[in-house]
């Protein structure tokens, strides 16, 4: 027999199956599990009928139909890199999207005006990716659109331009002393739940990396000139760097269960204050 599930959804997260029935009863109502085995990741679908009668289908590979988009490299492998800069694109609402807009429009236009159109981009899309690596590193139950790692690395921008231009300043203290408030206050915010603070961490770290390294800059003499391309150069260094912990950490050895890593990115000030934000995984038993 040859099964198809389409409920008003798209034609790409339809799994085609074809399987063997063990019992034959007329279908009424009911219900789809899938069971996802490790290391193999292949689908058993069990279709239960209201009056308890059981559909049982042969095991079939289909999560790489089911996910979307390309197709894995390997059938074993679900590996969906692209996810790391696509969610950069997509919100979890308007309320987040306006907060996008109003970022991108009256901060990152400015800064792309004094950086210049592929050095504002390399800074943003890097810290998001960064961000984005981060945060499926330390709590890789979660699921987290937006693109608030990049962000934050508009704000490390900023400050690296108030650094560059401190001569140029008339109080340029105060002006380092709002940013950085503003950035604490920030980080506060990213421990309330639903709020992805690793994103916000290494989204900052890389946009002031790259912000130094790309970044014009103003020296005042030979040995400031020298001074800034030396620290242009660590800063180039150390992210490239700090990158590829991160894909080692999250290819080779990934971490998987780290209850304190959680508490940076909420804090549990009640017993269910960060409760249910995690994906909960429950392995079935395969049906005979």
């Amino acid at each position: 027999m040859r099964s198809r599930y389409k409920d008003k959804i798209a034609d790409h997260m339809v799994c085609e199956s074809s399987g063997l029935i063990l019992q034959t009863i007329i279908m009424y109502k009911f219900e789809v599990h899938i069971t996802q085995f490790k290391y193999e990741f292949f689908s058993q679908v069990i279709v239960v009928f209201q009056f308890g009668i059981l559909f049982s289908y042969l095991q079939v590979s289909c999560l790489d139909d089911v996910c979307g988009m390309i197709a894995f490299f390997s059938p074993e492998t679900p590996d969906q890199f692209y996810r790391l800069w696509m969610s950069l694109f997509l919100h979890a609402g308007i309320f987040q999207l306006a907060i996008t807009l109003v970022i991108q429009y009256f901060l990152m236009r400015d800064l792309e005006k004094l950086t210049g159109s592929l050095r504002i981009m390399i800074i943003y899309m890097g810290s998001g990716v960064a961000g984005n690596l981060a945060s499926a590193i330390f709590v890789p139950y979660r699921a987290d659109v937006g693109p608030s790692g990049a962000q934050f690395g508009l704000l490390a921008c900023l400050i690296v331009e108030v650094l560059n231009a401190w001569m140029m300043l008339k109080q340029p203290e105060q002006a380092l002393l709002k940013l950085i408030g503003i950035t604490l206050v920030l980080f506060l915010f990213g421990m309330l739940p639903w709020v992805d603070n690793y994103a916000h961490l290494f989204g900052f770290i890389f946009g002031f990396l790259l912000s130094y390294a790309l970044m014009p800059f103003v020296s005042f003499g030979d040995y400031d000139r020298q001074k800034k391309v030396c620290l242009v150069w660590v800063c180039l260094l150390s992210s490239l760097f700090l990158f590829t912990a991160l894909v080692v950490l999250f290819y080779i050895i990934p971490v998987y269960d780290c209850e304190v890593c959680s508490y940076f990115n909420c804090v549990p000030l009640t017993t269910d204050f960060c409760a249910s934000q995690n994906i909960n995984f429950m392995r079935e038993e395969p049906v005979v």
